[in-house]
């Protein structure tokens, strides 16, 4: 019986769970490597805020029948 030695397989976390029963069927060995999480660009009152303040604005009005149009493109 061959050996393969898979040097880097990137997995989403989201994903993992898929794959862990057949890691163990298998006894495949892994390293479990940590992420950091990236650091917001900004706060969740300050994108919010910039939403209410976008949608009270009456700068960018946009109808119903232009955005179904973008969108459809």
């Amino acid at each position: 019986m061959s050996t393969i030695i898979l040097e880097k397989v990137e997995i989403k976390e989201s994903d993992f769970h898929l794959f862990e029963e057949l890691f163990k069927k298998f006894k495949v060995k892994y390293q479990e490597l940590t992420t950091k999480k990236e650091e917001p660009k900004m706060t969740k009152e300050a994108f919010f805020a910039r939403i209410e303040k976008a949608s009270a604005s009456k700068e960018h009005f946009i109808s119903n029948d232009e955005m179904e149009k973008m969108l459809l493109m």
